[in-house]
C-alpha cells in the first residue's frame, strides 16, 4: 500500500509529465508563451499543494526556472518583492515574535481562557469571535492571520495542547478559516473583494455600498459559514483542555509587554483608519515590525533578526505572487477562463443552474490559478456570463464573491498557507479542514444562499 509521501510524489510526477506533454505536444492555436508558463506553474503548484519539499524551496526553484528558461521577464517573476503584501508578512513576523517574547500573547490567551471557561466549544467560539472582530476593523487577511495565528498557538499552549494535538489543530484551523473564509461577507476585508469592486466600477460602472454588500453576503456567507466552520472544527478536533488553575492568575504588566501593546495598538489604529489616511496595510506592518527591533523602543533583542525569525514565509509569499503574475501576464488565465466559459451550458432564465455553473467554474479555476488569480480572470467576464444566463451583472458579481470565498486547499491563498505553516500544522490537516468545509458549503449553504438571494429579488 502506497504511503502518503509516495502518493504526493506521484501527484508531482503526474504534473511533471503533464507539463512535458504540453511543451512537447502543444495544442493547436496556443502560443509558446502561455504553454511554457502554464507548464512551469503547473509543476510549481503541484509542489506547493503536496508539500514534498519546503515551500520556500519551491518558490526559489520557480524563480530560477522562470528566469533561466526565459519564461517571463524578471520584473514579472519577482513582482512579489515590490508588493506591500510581502512586506506585511515581513513585518508581521516581528510583530508575532514580539507578542510571544514579551508574554503579551499569553496574557491575551489567558483572558480568552477566563471567558471560555475551559470548554472546548466555547474556546472555539472565543477564537473565532476574535477573528471576526478583527476582520471588521482590519482590511488585510494576511495581517489578521499573522497576528491571530501566534496568539492561537499560545492559547493552545496555555490550555495544554501540545504540538500535533487535535485540540491545538482545531483552534488554529478555526482562527485561519474565520479570518479568511467569512471575509467575503464584509466589503473591504480582503484583497479579492477590492479587486472585484475596482474592476467592476472601471468596466461596468457598478458601485457597491457597504450596506448592500452586508445584506447580500453576511447572513449566509458570513454568519452561517462561521457556524459551519465551527461545527467542522468541533467535530474533527474536540479534546478536553488540560489547563491548570495558574492560567487564571492575573500578573502585573511588564515594561516590555506595555511597549508591545502600544506598538500593536498603534498598528491596529492605523489599519482601522486606512480609509482616512490611505496608508497601505503592508507599509504599516513593516513600520510596526521595525519598531519591535528599534533600540530603546522595541522589545526584541539585538540578535533577534538573525536568530529568532524564520524568513521562509517571505520568500514563499513572493513565490505565490510570482506564480499568479506569470499566469496573468502570459495569458494562461485568460485561456482557462474563456475555455471554461465556452464549455459552460448557461441557460437564459435558469437562475439556479447558472448560479451553480458560476460556482463550479470559479472553484475549478481557483484550484488552478489561486483565489486572487481566479478573481482577476472571472470579474471581467461577468458581462458575458450575465448575457449568456439572462442575469443582472450585479447578481453574477455577487455570486463570484460567494464562489471565490469557498477555498478548498491551503495553497489557493497565501494567508491560509502562511498561517498553516506558521502554526506548524501539517498541510494535510489544513487541506482536510478546508476541503470538508468547502464541500459542506457547496452542498448545504450554497443552495441556502441562492434561496436568500431569490427572496431579495437579486436575479430579477
Amino acid at each position: 500500500m502506497a504511503t502518503s509521501l509516495q502518493v504526493r510524489w506521484g501527484i508531482v510526477g503526474t504534473a511533471i509529465l503533464a507539463a512535458a506533454a504540453l511543451v512537447l505536444f502543444p495544442p493547436a492555436g496556443v502560443g509558446a508563451t502561455p504553454l511554457h508558463a502554464g507548464a512551469l506553474c503547473l509543476v510549481a503548484i503541484a509542489f506547493i499543494a503536496t508539500g514534498v519539499v519546503p515551500e520556500h524551496l519551491t518558490a526559489l526553484g520557480f524563480f530560477a526556472a522562470a528566469v533561466l528558461l526565459h519564461i517571463a521577464p524578471a520584473n514579472v517573476v519577482f513582482t512579489g518583492f515590490v508588493s506591500s503584501a510581502l512586506w506585511l508578512v515581513f513585518g508581521g513576523l516581528f510583530i508575532a515574535a514580539g507578542v510571544q517574547k514579551t508574554g503579551l500573547g499569553s496574557r491575551i490567551a489567558r483572558s480568552l481562557i477566563r471567558y471560555s471557561g475551559k470548554s472546548y466549544g466555547r474556546i472555539l467560539v472565543a477564537a473565532m469571535a476574535a477573528s471576526f472582530a478583527l476582520m471588521i476593523v482590519m482590511p488585510s487577511v494576511m495581517g489578521r492571520v499573522l497576528i491571530l495565528v501566534p496568539l492561537a498557538a499560545i492559547l493552545s499552549d496555555e490550555l495544554g495542547y501540545g504540538a500535533g494535538s487535535k485540540g491545538r489543530a482545531g483552534i488554529i484551523a478555526a482562527v485561519i478559516m474565520a479570518s479568511f473564509a467569512t471575509s467575503g461577507a464584509i466589503l473591504p476585508s480582503n484583497v479579492a473583494n477590492m479587486i472585484l469592486v475596482g474592476t467592476s466600477q472601471e468596466i461596468f460602472g457598478i458601485k457597491f455600498t457597504y450596506a448592500d454588500w452586508l445584506l447580500y453576503q453576511m447572513p449566509v456567507n458570513g454568519i452561517l459559514k462561521a457556524v459551519l466552520i465551527y461545527g467542522v472544527c468541533w467535530k474533527l478536533f474536540r479534546e478536553p483542555p488540560k489547563a491548570s488553575a495558574r492560567f487564571e492568575e492575573r500578573q502585573p504588566w511588564s515594561a516590555a509587554e506595555l511597549r508591545m501593546a502600544l506598538i500593536l495598538g498603534a498598528a491596529l489604529l492605523v489599519w482601522v483608519t486606512d480609509s482616512w489616511h490611505g496608508l497601505d496595510p503592508g507599509w504599516v506592518g513593516l513600520a510596526a515590525g521595525i519598531l519591535t527591533l528599534l533600540p530603546g523602543v522595541g522589545v526584541l533583542e539585538r540578535g533577534a533578526f538573525d536568530r529568532d525569525i524564520a524568513f521562509g514565509p517571505v520568500f514563499f509569499t513572493a513565490g505565490l505572487m510570482g506564480i499568479g503574475k506569470v499566469i496573468s501576464w502570459s495569458g494562461v488565465g485568460d485561456l482557462l477562463g474563456q475555455g471554461i466559459l465556452a464549455s459552460a451550458p448557461f441557460t437564459p432564465g435558469a437562475h439556479a443552474l447558472n448560479y451553480g455553473l458560476i460556482f463550479v467554474f470559479s472553484n475549478v479555476l481557483g484550484l488552478v490559478t489561486g483565489q486572487l488569480g481566479a478573481t482577476t480572470i472571472i470579474t471581467p467576464l461577468a458581462d458575458s456570463v450575465a448575457t449568456a444566463g439572462g442575469m443582472p451583472v450585479f447578481a453574477v458579481l455577487m455570486t463570484y464573491v460567494a464562489a471565490y470565498s469557498n477555498i478548498w486547499l491551503p495553497y489557493q491563498t497565501s494567508p491560509t498557507l502562511i498561517g498553516v505553516r506558521m502554526a506548524g500544522m501539517g498541510l494535510s490537516t489544513g487541506a482536510k479542514v478546508m476541503a470538508i468545509s468547502a464541500a459542506l458549503y457547496l452542498l448545504i449553504l450554497a443552495p441556502l444562499n441562492y434561496l436568500w438571494w431569490e427572496i431579495l429579488g437579486l436575479f430579477g
